[in-house]
């Protein structure tokens, strides 16, 4: 029975421990750093469609020309809406990941000759 009671004790101690270093190094996100993220997915999503696509392509030989579209269009669409409201951010975190997200899709774009 002390056996018992000591593990219990234990697993409580380490449950504990475990939850307080995962809220210190995952601290929640405010608003803006929200949008952001929010932007980020999407242009990861974007970017995984317009790679996954060609390689298709290419492997198959069918026409995915659309598809290829349609994600070149979302994240030129990203760029612009990061482009028009970014100067509202005011929260420091948030404006680094932006600028962050800018070069990542600056990146994107030059690197797979986009505009």
């Amino acid at each position: 029975m002390k056996a018992l009671f000591k593990l219990l004790i234990f697993l409580v101690f380490m449950v504990s421990a475990g939850y307080l270093v995962f809220q210190y190094f995952n601290p929640p996100l405010s608003e803006q750093e929200k949008i952001v993220k929010a932007w980020d997915d999407e242009f990861k999503n974007a970017s995984r469609l317009f790679v996954g696509k060609g390689r298709f392509s290419g492997g198959t030989g069918l026409d995915m020309s659309t598809d290829i579209d349609t994600a070149v269009t979302k994240i030129k669409a990203i760029r612009e809406e990061v482009r028009r409201k970014k100067g509202a951010l005011t929260d420091e975190p948030a404006i680094q990941r932006v600028e962050r997200l800018e070069a990542k899709i600056r990146e994107f774009l030059q690197k797979n000759k986009i505009e």
